[in-house]
């Protein structure tokens, strides 16, 4: 926390202003948000709400989400782990099953199951032309849907204008110590066809992130690449608004992005020299991924007197393709040697295509200032979701021949797939969901409003599984289904002293829908370990899991708007969770209801305009999200988990984060200056389920994240309307080994296993706005 007292950072929740000091106001502006699916300010939003203005998110030098979940209280997002990236709000996480946080881009959901193969992660949109983004604390159920558990992220990009034209144009160029070169650039172009009649939006966008992390096989012959672990990422959208009428709008857009990696950012500890900046990759291969997704859709807006309707089509269409390596797991796997030429490697190509159909349709009323407001509507979606695995080992007939003078058949008990896949697998799963809504405001005295909600919702979940190979035991094919009702409640009272200062009170329920296990291999090493865990055979399905989410919290403006304060306290009652239950000996996991946990925090955030040129602030998160009872197989004297251990095995449950910006005046030209910070302590623990001998996922070698300090420094100077700025980011050069599981041999070797944030990048940038 070294520099946490001697800065403050930007409020999330608020917009950083212009930062001309001729322009910039004294008081504090306020972002309209659209949180509850109505336009308010976000300081009369009685939700615990972090939220980004496009202005701030430049300041901030925001490109991906994870810049934004840095400097955010009680969220999580793990993008620097490869494929698999999850989002984690107020500790509400699951590396298995249905998602625990709603991802929206325009209000169109795009989150996704993450444990078919429990391989998938979410995928985000790049930052560029967004309106803003807005982080939504704590269960969203009764508005959001199911998967909204812990809560919701919604990015709203910017709309097309009918009355007058604008534009934003951003270039940028940066370097990383150890690493290369990193360059972007893109621009977008709005408004008016036919005033007041139609209007377009357009833009596009393109950046390369140099890499960092060299590639240097420890097989003769296999991968070598300097800085291989860099990325391409392009979005471009489209969007046209008519408004054939005054009190009508129909809004079709067309949202494409496209991410390419060329290597995943694992490294070797024992190959690399931090201090150096010198992180290396010494598995045999590269592992590249390619994700890209579409989301067109089609917003009706009409106000029908003192009523708004509103009906939202969306499509998304994601293709997720990577690749593994799994050399040595293989070889583990089948009791055979460390590979000794680049012909044993075993590569794992890998795709997750998803199709999500969603409609939704409500009515609310219009009038912001009505004693009764209200929220009614209903929500169709459809998902299908086509998960394709195999591996390749083209070595093992003649491994298995030169070792023990079998075929692979007569070895293993199955024939190789194509000639030289040792394990091919399909998985279909198919989500559906119908659910209704409706949300009621009462002002029952003139400074107290009650709330009450609720969501009733029919989910149907449903899997075919076919696979084959000597890794699976043979030539199988599966199929199962699960369906449940969910209903999720809230009920909330608010307390508005005056204008600017509101006290809250909330009580909602959380749902996850359930969902159906593919079966593990049946092969008799698996077989016999199923056994060993009380598990006679994979579970067929799983059930949802559920929560209550108790909440206080106070928004208040003080001394004529120059500070902000925002702060809540939540406990979270999470039961029945859906975990993966990773069996060593099938290679494989599956889903299970297993367990308690409870969740106790608080988060706090601060801004100030301590003077017309001097903004100020200050976040601080607090997320102890821990084990609420010791679980684990009946009748033997396995444990999973040990009552007050955390959930979260890795990050910190705190979070520091802050800056100052200073606005001044050089050479008759408006200038900046800014430094924003970042601290995260280690996680102090327990790990009982990590330490005691009795435990499944017993290990002495186990670490968590240690302490981490992230310094950012960016000044700018405007020079006939754009503005050029010069930054530095990691200022401190800090690169700690994250989700280290080197140590540990996790996946049969101990090459790749380890993460660490990106080292000091310099840079130029370039933007315009008009």
């Amino acid at each position: 926390m070294r520099r946490i007292v001697a800065l403050a950072l930007i409020s999330p929740a608020l917009s950083t202003p212009s930062w001309a000091a001729d322009e910039r106001p004294v008081q504090i502006e306020e972002i309209i948000v659209t949180a509850q699916k109505r336009a308010e300010g976000s300081s009369k939003v009685p939700i615990s709400l972090s939220v980004y203005d496009a202005v701030t998110l430049d300041r901030i030098g925001a490109r991906d989400f994870n810049d934004v979940v840095k400097v955010t209280p009680g969220i999580e997002f793990s993008d620097d782990r490869g494929p698999k990236k999850n989002i984690t709000i107020r500790g509400i996480f699951s590396q298995a099953g249905s998602a625990t946080s709603g991802i929206y881009i325009d209000d169109v959901p795009v989150q996704v199951r993450v444990g078919i193969l429990n391989l998938v992660g979410v995928g985000t949109p790049r930052i560029f032309d967004l309106e803003r983004v807005e982080i939504l604390r704590g269960p969203q159920g009764t508005l959001f849907g199911a998967s909204a558990q812990g809560g919701a992220v919604r990015f709203i990009t910017a709309q097309p204008s009918l009355t007058e034209f604008s534009g934003y144009s951003r270039a940028d160029v940066s370097t990383t110590e150890g690493g290369d070169l990193g360059y972007e650039a893109g621009i977008s172009l709005g408004g008016p066809m036919v005033e007041n009649k139609a209007g377009f939006r357009f833009s596009a966008w393109h950046r390369h992130d140099g890499g960092y992390v060299d590639h240097d096989s420890f097989l003769p012959g296999g991968a070598v690449e300097e800085d291989a672990n860099y990325s391409d990422s392009t979005v471009v959208r489209g969007a046209m608004t008519f408004a054939p009428i005054e009190a009508l709008r129909i809004t079709p857009s067309m949202f494409f992005q496209k991410v390419k990696i060329n290597d995943s950012g694992f490294f070797d500890p024992s190959g690399s020299d931090e201090h150096d900046s010198d992180f290396v990759n010494q598995n045999a291969l590269l592992t590249p991924a390619d994700d890209k997704f579409y989301l067109p859709s089609l917003k009706i807006e009409a106000d029908i007197g003192p009523v708004a309707l509103t009906a939202l089509t969306g499509y998304v269409r994601r293709e997720n393709d990577y690749a593994l390596d799994y050399t040595n797991v293989v070889a583990s796997f089948f009791g055979l040697p460390a590979a000794r030429s680049i012909s044993e490697v075993s590569p794992v190509p890998y795709s997750n295509h998803q199709d999500v159909y969603s409609q939704e349709l409500r009515l609310q009323s219009s009038d912001p200032n009505a004693k009764l407001k209200w929220t009614i509507g209903g929500f169709y979606s459809y998902m299908r979701q086509q998960v394709h695995q195999e591996i390749v080992s083209a070595a093992l007939p003649a491994m298995t021949q030169e070792l023990w003078g079998m075929t692979v058949p007569y070895a293993w008990g199955a024939d190789m797939v194509n000639g030289d896949r040792s394990f091919s697998a399909t998985n279909v799963l198919r989500d559906r969901q119908m659910a209704g809504f409706a949300q009621v405001d009462y002002r029952v005295f003139d400074k107290v409003t009650l709330v009450a909600g609720a969501r009733v919702a029919r989910q149907r979940s449903s899997f075919t599984h076919d696979a084959a190979g000597p890794v699976n035991g043979g030539t199988t094919s599966t199929s199962g289904e699960q369906e449940e009702t969910a209903v999720t409640p809230k009920f909330g009272i608010n307390y508005q002293l005056n204008d600017s200062n509101l006290l809250y009170a909330s009580a909602a329920k959380g749902n996850r829908m359930g969902g159906a296990n593919t079966p593990l291999q049946p092969t008799p090493q698996c077989t016999e370990q199923l056994r060993e865990i009380g598990v006679t055979s994979t579970p067929s399905s799983y059930d949802s899991d559920e929560l209550w989410s108790y909440e206080i919290g106070s928004k208040n403006r003080l001394f004529g708007n120059r500070l902000a304060i925002e702060g809540s306290a939540f406990y979270i009652d999470w039961k029945n969770i859906q975990q993966s239950i990773y069996v060593p000996d099938c290679l494989a996991s599956f889903v299970a209801n297993v367990g308690r946990a409870e969740v106790k925090g608080f988060d706090l955030l601060l801004n100030a305009r301590v003077t017309e040129n001097l903004h100020l602030g200050l976040n601080i998160g607090y997320t102890d999200a821990t084990v609420a009872e010791t679980s684990g197989v009946p009748g033997t004297s396995i444990v999973y988990a040990y009552k007050g251990d955390q959930l979260d095995m890795f990050h910190s449950p705190w979070l520091f984060a802050a800056s100052v910006e200073y606005a001044f005046n050089v050479a008759g030209h408006d200038a900046y200056v800014r430094l924003d910070d970042q601290y995260r302590p280690e996680n102090p623990g327990p790990f009982t389920s990590l330490d005691h001998p009795g435990t499944p996922n017993y290990s002495t070698l186990y670490q968590p994240n240690p302490s981490q300090n992230m310094l950012n420094f960016r000044t700018g100077v405007a020079i006939n309307g754009m503005e050029i700025s010069l930054y530095v980011n990691n200022v401190l050069n800090d690169h700690p080994y994250l989700y280290d599981l080197a140590a540990l041999g996790v996946g049969g070797s101990a090459l790749g296993s380890t993460f660490t944030v990106r080292p000091r990048t310099v840079g130029m940038g370039f933007l315009y706005r008009w």
